[in-house]
C-alpha cells in the first residue's frame, strides 16, 4: 500500500441513515490526521464517533456480547422463563428490548454468527463461548423476524399472577441504607399506618436488609443465593434484583430460600406489591437475572478500556448511540456503586463459573465472598 497512512476503516450500523453511530477504527500506520479528518466527516454527517482499535467486533458488538450471551444462559440454566428475562431487564435495565425477543428480531443466524466469531477470535475465552440452546436455534431454522419462525413465539405475555396474603406488615426493621429500602419503607407506611419502623447499622456478613415481623429478612441480590442468606440468619430469607430506578419499576424478579414458608412468601409478596406492581418469583440463582447481565456488561467495558481498546467516554457513547441503551454503562457502574458490582462478579465466579466471571483487577478490593455463613 502506497500511502498506508490514509487506510482507517469506519463501521457504519444499519440502517445507516437512521442509526446515529460511526466506529472509527485506526490501522497500525494510520496518520492522525487522517482519523481526525474521519472524525470531521462522521460531525458533518450528523453521527457521533467513537475511536477503537481494530480487535474483535471493535466496541459495540463486543461490549454488547454478555446482553445477548447472558440472556441465552438463564435460559439454558432454568434461571426464569423468556418471558420473565425478557420483561426483568426491560423494567430493570431500562433496556428497549429484552435479550431474547432482541435476537429474535437481529436474526438468530446473525446473532449466533457473530457471537461465535468474537469468541474464536478472542481465543475460545470462555466469557465469550455461546450457548446450545441458540446454535439448536439456528439449526431448527427457528430464526426469528426475519423468517417468521420463533423458539418464543408460545411464550406468555401476560403479567405474572402472584399469591395474596391477609397478613399485616408490623415491624420494619431496617438494616443500613438502601434506596430501595427506603422506597419500600414509604409505601409500606401508606399501607399499614400502625407500621412500626426500626432503623438499625447494616448487618456485617449481610449489608443492607430489612426484617419483616421478625420472620424472614430481605435484601438486594449481591450475587449470593437466597438460600445462603438464610443460613446466615437462621430464617427464611428473600432476595430482589437490581433496578436502575425502583421508583419507577413496574417488574421485579425476586428469589427465595428453599424452604420459605407459603405464609412468609405470601407476604413478601404484598409488602413489595406496595412499591412494584409486578413481582414475581424466579429460581434461587446468582445474581438473579438484571444484576447478573448488568454486572457481566459492566466488566466487560472495563476490561475493553484497561486493555486499550477503547476509552470509557467512548463506550459509554456507543452504548447510547450505537444500541440504543438507556445510559451509558459507567454511568451505571456509578448508579450500582463499585462495590456492589465487584462483589456481585466475585459471587458469581464463585457459583458458577470463575474464568467468566472473575471481576478485573481494578475492580478487586474487599468483596463480600459468596459462602460467608458468619452473620
Amino acid at each position: 500500500m502506497t500511502h498506508s497512512e490514509r487506510f482507517i476503516g469506519l463501521h457504519f450500523f444499519n440502517p445507516a441513515p437512521l442509526m446515529k453511530l460511526i466506529e472509527i477504527i485506526p490501522a497500525y500506520f494510520t496518520a492522525h490526521a487522517t482519523t481526525e479528518r474521519c472524525r470531521q466527516l462522521v460531525a458533518a454527517l450528523g453521527k457521533h464517533d467513537v475511536v477503537c482499535q481494530a480487535t474483535p467486533g471493535f466496541i459495540v458488538n463486543r461490549m454488547a456480547r454478555p446482553y445477548y450471551l447472558e440472556g441465552f444462559r438463564l435460559l439454558e440454566e432454568h434461571v426464569a422463563r423468556a418471558a420473565q428475562i425478557d420483561r426483568a431487564l426491560k423494567a430493570g435495565g431500562r433496556f428497549r428490548m429484552g435479550p431474547l425477543e432482541l435476537t429474535d428480531f437481529i436474526g438468530q443466524d446473525i446473532n449466533y454468527q457473530v457471537s461465535r466469531q468474537i469468541w474464536q477470535d478472542m481465543q475460545y475465552d470462555p466469557r465469550y463461548t455461546p450457548g446450545h440452546l441458540q446454535r439448536s436455534l439456528v439449526d431448527a431454522g427457528l430464526l426469528g423476524k426475519k423468517n417468521g419462525r420463533s423458539y418464543f413465539a408460545a411464550e406468555e405475555t401476560a403479567p405474572p399472577v402472584t399469591a395474596a396474603s391477609n397478613a399485616d406488615v408490623e415491624t420494619l426493621r431496617v438494616y443500613g441504607e438502601h434506596p430501595f429500602f427506603t422506597l419500600l419503607q414509604q409505601r409500606a407506611a401508606l399501607q399499614w399506618p400502625q407500621l412500626r419502623v426500626e432503623q438499625r447499622p447494616a448487618l456485617p456478613g449481610l449489608g443492607s436488609a430489612v426484617q419483616i415481623n421478625d420472620a424472614f429478612t430481605v435484601s438486594i441480590t449481591d450475587g449470593r443465593t437466597a438460600s445462603q442468606l438464610a443460613e446466615q440468619t437462621a430464617a427464611d430469607a428473600f432476595v430482589v434484583d437490581v433496578a436502575l430506578n425502583y421508583a419507577d419499576t413496574t417488574y421485579l424478579a425476586a428469589a427465595h430460600s428453599r424452604h420459605a414458608s407459603a405464609a412468609n412468601k405470601a407476604l413478601f409478596l404484598r409488602l413489595l406489591h406496595t412499591a412494584i406492581p409486578q413481582v414475581e418469583f424466579i429460581k434461587d440463582s446468582p445474581a438473579l437475572i438484571v444484576a447478573r447481565v448488568l454486572s457481566s456488561l459492566i466488566n466487560e467495558s472495563v476490561i475493553m478500556v484497561e486493555s486499550g481498546v477503547c476509552s470509557r467516554e467512548d463506550i459509554d457513547v456507543a452504548a447510547v448511540a450505537g444500541v440504543n441503551y438507556a445510559g451509558g454503562i459507567f454511568d451505571w457502574l456509578g448508579k450500582l456503586g463499585e462495590k456492589n458490582v465487584r462483589t456481585t462478579l466475585s459471587n458469581l465466579a464463585q457459583l458458577l463459573h470463575a474464568a467468566r466471571y472473575a471481576p478485573h483487577y481494578t475492580l478487586l478490593h474487599a468483596a463480600q465472598p459468596a459462602l460467608t455463613t458468619t452473620p
